[in-house]
């Protein structure tokens, strides 16, 4: 039998105390007064470290298999290093931690509990225990009411601090930690974390990696440092700091602070009046209520009022929100060269900066004002009532019936569902009606409209224009200069107005009126009418009359029914289809070089006043005419 050996460290602090003789038995070490190293080697040992800060190495790892040993440490802050076997560990009086980094496998620790099972600590006796350092495998790691310090290392592990200010630390590894009750410092380490403050005044921080970062209840203080975070404060007054990395933050309740520092960040403040800094990148921010006060900072950003709903609206018609001014109602608000706002769901507004922004509106009634810069205005559902102002702005007008105006420079209009208005203003607009029965106004310049669905009334105004009806009975107007109309499918009416037109009506039965200057009409399929309301609308000269390419004697009319056909005598007077003559009020036709001419005389003169060229020869019949 082996006997059994007892050693005696001296009263001071010794650097190291051991079982050297390496007794199977069992030895008996103490350590006695100062801060000793211990190291009790294989057998069942009885370990007491006597006062001051000890370290006690279970070494049963190293050395012949493994002890149950009894390791005491009395007064003092002491380490237990656990080894093998089901080992008793008692702290005793001061702040005593045991560590596992020597495990070969997962433990599960509870300090809440004296007895540990289910792992490879199975057997091990813990008391006056405070801290805990695991594995690097993935462990288990639970404290008790105490202010624990607990440390995950390598694996992926599960930290709870529970009662008391604790410190938790996850190590490398992908861990899940959470605070409970206390005030507490928590550390993900490397890896994607998921960190909770639980109840307490808590600091959460990750590092590398995406982590989820949640502070709980209380006033809680989060950073996320690298990689793309979820930064919750939930309740209470928070402060939430991003770095770097695309992360997504919410305030909570409370009076928050939201950094977003690097990375494009959606930041929420949520309830309270936030303070939120959206930092460098491409951000979105999130106006939930409440006195905000927000700096955007370096990129292209996003302010989003959609969270507010109704109750936010103000007394009487609208929610105001000046982006150069920084007044959103009756609250006051930071903005730096924000450049995208989202309204709420009242009928708000917006007026855009000097820069280039995006301003929607939303649901409701909008006012929006793009200001200068190349603006893009969403109207979004309800009757919005677009400015572009200065720039070269993209409206839509969305749901319903909305009023939209380009202003000045090259801007594209559409209209989307609904009966719009449109008005291009000045430059080289493009306009899209898109659903509904839209008026398009060109404005000043060349300007291209396009109606599309819908019975659409277009006016191309200044500038030589391009107008296009689409489906439905359209009206089109080009205006002055020369212009270039196609009505689409559908009976459509298309002025060509002044100077010299192009008119095709294509599908449908379609009114053609070419206007003054020498025009070009193509009737298409359907039975066309080609109107002439004055004189003046087809001359008889070379290059000034009119040019219909496509008559057809089964279904067009031609009609002159506008015109005096004697100006000598009072009234209206109609004209008479004569074989030849050239007398007032008469209407003949030629036919010469390939093609047909309809000639009118207002008067006695001899010369026709009006001179209608047909291509190919065609022979007409008082029922082609409307006189």
């Amino acid at each position: 039998m082996a006997s059994l050996i007892e050693i005696r460290g001296t009263l001071g602090s010794d650097a190291e105390v051991t079982d050297g003789t390496l007794n199977l038995g069992g030895n008996l070490i103490s350590g006695l007064t100062g801060n000793d190293t211990i190291f009790a080697y294989a057998g069942d040992d009885t370990v007491s470290g006597g006062d001051g800060n000890d370290v006690i190495n279970d070494e049963s790892i190293a050395v012949f298999g493994s002890g149950n040993d009894l390791l005491l440490g009395e007064d003092g802050n002491d380490i237990f290093n656990a080894g093998e076997g089901a080992d008793t560990m008692n702290g005793g009086s001061g702040i005593d931690s045991v560590s596992y980094s020597r495990a070969g496998g997962a433990v599960n620790i509870d300090l809440n509990r004296t007895s540990q099972t289910g792992s490879i600590a199975q057997g091990d006796r813990l008391i006056s225990i405070e801290n805990i350092t695991g594995s690097n495998f993935s462990d288990a790691l639970r404290g008790d009411a105490n202010a624990n310090q607990i440390a995950g290392l390598n694996g992926n592990d599960n930290i709870r601090g529970e009662a008391g200010n604790d410190s938790l630390y996850g190590g490398s590894g992908n861990d899940v930690i959470d605070g409970g009750l206390g005030d507490d410092r928590a550390y993900g380490g490397s890896g994607n974390d998921q960190v909770s403050g639980g109840e307490g005044n808590d600091s959460l921080s990750a590092s590398d990696g995406n982590d989820i970062l949640r502070g709980g209840n209380g006033n809680d203080t989060a950073f996320g440092d690298a990689g793309n975070d979820s930064i919750l404060g939930e309740a209470g007054a928070d402060s939430l700091f991003g770095g770097s990395g695309d992360d997504t933050m919410n305030g909570g309740t409370e009076n928050d602070v939201l950094s977003g520092s690097d990375g494009n960040d959606v930041l929420d403040g949520g309830d309270g009046n936030d303070a939120i800094s959206a930092g460098v990148g491409n951000d979105r921010v999130f106006i939930s209520g409440g006195a905000d006060t927000i700096s955007t900072g370096d990129g292209f950003d996003t302010l989003d009022f959609s969270h507010m709903g109704s109750r936010f609206q103000l007394p009487g018609t609208f929610t105001v929100i000046d982006m150069n001014s920084g007044a959103f109602g009756s609250t006051t608000w930071v903005v730096a060269e924000a450049e995208h706002v989202l309204g709420t769901v009242a009928a708000d507004r917006i007026t855009g900066t000097t820069g280039s922004n995006i301003l929607d509106g939303g649901l409701g009634s909008d006012i929006l004002n793009g200001n200068s810069g190349a603006d893009s205005l969403i109207g979004g559902t309800g009757f919005d009532t677009m400015d572009g102002g200065s720039g070269a702005d993209t409206l839509y007008g969305g749901a319903d019936n909305d009023s939209m105006l380009g202003g000045f420079d090259n801007d594209v209009l559409n209209g989307g569902d609904g009966n719009d208005v449109m008005d291009g203003g000045f430059g080289q607009d493009f306009m899209n009606g898109d659903n509904g029965n839209d008026q398009m106004f060109g404005g000043l310049d060349s300007d291209r409209l396009r109606g599309l669905e819908g019975d659409d009334s277009l006016f191309g105004g200044s500038g030589n224009d391009t107008t296009e009806g689409g489906n439905g009975n359209d009206s089109l107007d080009g205006g002055s200069s020369a212009d270039f109309l196609t009505g689409g499918s559908g009976n459509d009416t298309l002025l060509g107005g002044s100077e010299n037109d192009q008119l095709f009506g294509e599908i449908g039965n379609d009114r053609m009126i070419g206007g003054t200057g020498a025009d070009q009409m193509t009737g298409g399929l359907g039975a066309d009418t080609f109107v002439f309301t004055s004189t003046a609308d087809s001359l008889n000269q070379i290059g000034g009359n009119d040019v219909i390419l496509d008559f057809s004697v089964v279904d067009d009319l031609l009609d002159f029914s506008a015109i005096d056909a004697n100006t000598a005598l009072a009234g209206d007077q109609a004209f008479q289809l004569v074989l030849s003559g050239v007398g007032a009020g008469a209407m003949s036709f030629v036919q010469r070089n390939g093609a047909t001419f309809v000639e009118g005389h207002t008067n006695s003169d001899g010369i026709a006043d009006i001179v209608v060229q047909i291509n190919g020869l065609v022979n007409l019949t008082l029922n082609d005419f409307i006189l």
